[in-house]
């Protein structure tokens, strides 16, 4: 595709939701904020119950396309959305992330960019804790993938047709739970599939979140995706050793807190 046919490819942005009504409403205004003029957005609820339906609702008629019924999960509601989508290229907004400004779309897909041949193209991101912003820079080595995840997932955006070859593998969830992105990811390095990094801040994140909350089920699960999901023994006795470790650490804190020093 030429690069002034680049402002024109359609991008369609997919969040899925659950009984997010303190986070939902920023994230929508984040994406119908976008200044690039080819958006289809495509919002998956999971039935909520705690106003965040009502919410959606003021914004309906600026969807392109809306559910809300039960799933299976995030990533089963992700699946859906992938499927649903009929742009050229797919990014995922996460219930409570924003992009980082409104010219990002513009900036990644608008004039000057080549995309031929690119699968997935991805960005830097903005960690927030607190008020307090982190600056997160992804990997221009894409081979860190062999190891673990170099990029934020919502960082991403993948051409429909690729994305579609690789959904989310929902029967690897009991093994892995919260990596399936970083999973799907792999599986499309292993696949041979082009990425691309560019360079900006593509959203802000809250960082309280599953995988950052839990460092060494993070570790663990990047080892079994990276290990034909089996784990060694000498990985074992490591992780265990880790987890008691962080379990004492804990411990001794709560001691000395109660001791008041």
């Amino acid at each position: 595709m030429p690069d002034n046919e680049h402002i024109h490819v359609k991008v369609s942005v997919i969040t899925v939701v659950r009984n997010a009504v303190d986070k939902i409403e920023s994230t929508v205004k984040s994406v119908l904020a976008q200044d690039y003029d080819n958006v289809e957005y495509i919002v998956a609820d999971g039935c909520s119950t705690d106003g965040t339906l009502e919410i959606l609702d003021r914004y309906r008629d600026r969807f392109s396309a809306f559910v809300s019924e039960k799933d299976n999960g995030i990533y089963d509601a992700l699946n859906k959305g992938v499927l649903m989508a009929t742009g050229e290229w797919i990014g995922i907004m996460n219930a409570g992330d924003v992009f980082a400004s409104n010219d990002v779309l513009s900036k990644v897909f608008g004039a000057g960019q080549s995309l031929d041949k690119v699968g997935v193209v991805y960005g830097d991101a903005i960690a927030v804790d607190d008020d307090v912003e982190q600056y997160c820079v992804a990997s221009d080595a894409i081979s860190d993938l062999a190891i673990g995840p170099c990029y934020r997932h919502g960082a991403s955006f993948v051409r429909r047709d690729t994305h579609r070859q690789y959904l989310f593998d929902l029967a690897r969830k009991p093994l892995i739970d919260f990596a399936l992105d970083y999973e799907q990811i792999f599986r499309m390095y292993k696949g041979g599939v082009v990425f691309k990094k560019v360079p900006c801040a593509v959203i802000k994140y809250e960082l309280r979140g599953a995988s950052t909350v839990s460092p060494f089920k993070s570790t663990y699960y990047n080892y079994l995706i990276t290990h034909d999901m089996k784990c060694g023994v000498i990985m074992k006795f490591l992780l265990a050793w880790l987890t008691l470790w962080r379990g004492g650490q804990v411990v001794v804190k709560r001691i000395l807190a109660r001791s008041g020093r």
